[in-house]
């Protein structure tokens, strides 16, 4: 589909003229993924992938958010068991006060309406096994191997860290603020723990925005710090996720090789954390899809179920 070619009316009069499975999903990216997962499960002939990110909204609400397009066309697309969507859960059914719950812990769909798992599509990447297979194809340094065990130690710490940077970031409504602001410099191990560094040793600017992201992590760290890392891997924004990994992954290629060589190890962990996004989600994306193959990873099992059969 090419971009803005149909108004959500325009849409809603071709698929109900038309027979063909489709799936409507919110981004670029989610369309990318989910043929890529199909492709790997020999499913993508069977439906055509429309993104909402391509449709004209109608009004304010629609023309800004995604989820209000698919949830616009969802509620006027009849009874047509052709046209299926997918949204984005975002926080929808967790509960946070003084630990988080998750209300929904199996995928929630509704007919032909489809939440992902977690906070969006890019959650599914979020199992250690996806996530070293890509980090380490993507790492050029002789430190990888031993980055990948540190890595793994750190994980937990690591998704409730993430997990307390989305909410901080929701409650300033500034989520893509903090990945300006951390760097893979601004973490600390010691005594067999990972974390954020103490405020003053960050390598941030100094003035109220980010003191008040600071307090805000710390607020949330509070609460995540006693939640199961599924949870915190759930609630975690995909997006900010994908890159705080990165950078963590970056601090572990440092933390392991700068007793040895403490340039090179600088370097390495420069040269990874200066990879692009999508570099990184498309090698997420493809691990994930070679290991939701053989059913060694989570996906929208429900909704992919009704074109892989």
């Amino acid at each position: 589909m090419s971009e803005c070619v149909y108004s959500l009316d325009s849409y809603l009069t071709l698929i109900k003229m038309s027979n063909k499975k489709r799936l409507l999903v919110e981004g670029r990216s989610d369309r990318i993924h989910l043929t890529n997962l199909l492709n790997e499960i020999g499913a993508a002939k069977k439906i055509k992938i429309d993104t909402a990110k391509d449709l004209r909204g109608i009004d304010k609400q629609t023309s800004k958010n995604n989820r209000a397009k698919i949830e616009y066309v969802h509620a006027r697309a009849g009874n047509k068991e052709n046209i299926y969507f997918l949204c984005d859960r975002e926080f929808r059914e967790f509960v946070i006060d003084d630990k988080l719950h998750d209300n929904l812990p199996d995928h929630f769909n509704d007919k032909t309406m489809f939440w992902t798992l977690g906070h969006s599509l890019e959650n599914y990447f979020f199992s250690i096994d996806v996530i070293i297979d890509s980090f380490k194809y993507l790492c050029f340094s002789e430190y990888k191997k031993q980055a990948a065990m540190k890595f793994r130690e750190v994980l937990e710490a690591s998704f409730k860290l993430i997990a307390s940077i989305t909410l901080a970031a929701k409650e300033m409504d500034k989520s893509t603020y903090p990945l300006s602001v951390i760097k893979w410099g601004d973490f600390t191990f010691e005594d067999d723990s990972f974390s954020l560094k103490d405020y003053a040793q960050l390598s941030w600017e100094r003035n109220e925005l980010n003191q008040d992201l600071f307090s805000l992590i710390n607020k949330y760290l509070n609460v995540t710090r006693s939640a199961d890392i599924i949870i915190s891997s759930r609630i975690s924004r995909g997006h900010t996720g994908v890159i705080v990994l990165q950078r963590i992954f970056s601090a572990c290629l440092y933390e392991v090789g700068r007793v040895d060589n403490e340039v090179a190890a600088r370097e390495a962990a420069n040269e990874f954390s200066s990879l692009a996004e999508k570099n990184i989600s498309t090698a997420l994306s493809e691990s994930w899809s070679r290991k939701v193959k053989i059913n060694e990873a989570l996906y929208p099992e429900l909704l992919i179920n009704k074109f892989a059969i």
